[in-house]
């Protein structure tokens, strides 16, 4: 399902949950969280697609 959508698209909900959550006026503190999140889940699959090649 997941591979199913597109990069960008994914990418676009993301950036709108952002607004989102900035909107509702919760610090910037969150938004350093959320990076760190998305940048360790980018490690993680990186790792993961080098030791389990498809």
């Amino acid at each position: 399902m997941a591979k199913d959508i597109p990069r960008p698209w994914a990418g676009n909900i993301l950036f709108q949950a952002v607004l989102f959550i900035c909107g509702k006026g919760i610090r910037i503190e969150w938004y350093i969280f959320l990076q760190k999140v998305v940048k360790k889940t980018a490690q993680v699959v990186r790792i993961v697609r080098r030791t389990h090649p498809p």
